[in-house]
């Protein structure tokens, strides 16, 4: 009887920002012999550089990397595309390569990926519209109680302080008629790879000292003027 052939392994690495998940995802690479996918939501758009800590080619060491600065701010781009992309592109990587290293902070991307996720409508530019509008007329209040009118199951685990969470699972009851927590399963679809995920954790003092000295590089290299740059996409 033949062995089963082992499954390829996607290594990720998560943690908080400025805690060295890029070091080590570029030392593992290497150790390994591969490549680098970016699961960061913010690293994917070309607009975006300093304030979103793209690795520069000298600390991407001369690893290859993927899913960095592939798409305009412009460009509709969420978890479920992400995940769409990356496993088309992880089902031809594996067939001649056993590992691949992925890295980012953007915990529902990396899940897509891992876990699969919930089948959710795309954006509905009206709407999404008319919910900002809403949103920039009486804050986060209105999105509060508008949600919890529409879906209190969902407010029970919903970050209420968050907006771009709110508005979404308003975005999802508007335009399907039923309540966001009614249509998510938790569901794990089954993945043609194994996943080992490392997460870093360093004292609290240290990691508030790493992000402090970040942030004084990236308001050096330009920050205020790349955000000003931004503000023409500020309803995206």
């Amino acid at each position: 009887m033949s062995e089963a052939k082992t499954k390829p392994l996607l290594l990720v690495i998560c943690g908080p920002t400025a805690s060295g998940k890029t070091a080590l995802a570029v030392r593992l690479a290497k150790h390994f012999k591969t490549i680098v996918i970016s699961a960061d939501s913010r690293q994917f758009y070309q607009e975006m550089n300093i304030g979103t800590a793209v690795p520069s080619i000298a600390e991407q060491e001369g690893v290859p990397h993927y899913f960095l600065k592939q798409i305009s701010v412009n460009q509709p781009y969420n978890a479920s595309t992400y995940a769409a992309d990356v496993l088309a592109f992880t089902n031809s990587f594996f067939k001649e390569h056993p590992l691949a290293v992925m890295v980012g902070g953007s915990g529902l991307y990396i899940s897509a990926v891992c876990e699969g996720m919930d089948e959710l409508p795309d954006p509905d530019p009206e709407i999404r519209l008319s919910i900002l509008k809403r949103f920039e007329a009486g804050g986060i209040t209105v999105l509060r109680k508008w949600l919890e009118e529409l879906d209190p199951e969902f407010c029970k685990v919903v970050d209420m302080a968050n907006p771009k969470r709110l508005q979404r699972a308003l975005e999802v009851c508007l335009i399907t008629g039923h309540p966001y927590s009614s249509l998510r399963t938790a569901k794990t679809n089954p993945r043609e790879f194994n996943v080992l995920k490392i997460g870093i954790e360093l004292p609290r003092a240290e990691l508030f000292s790493r992000i402090e000295q970040r942030t004084d590089a990236m308001l050096a290299n330009g920050l205020i003027d790349e955000v000003r740059s931004l503000i023409p996409f500020r309803h995206l």
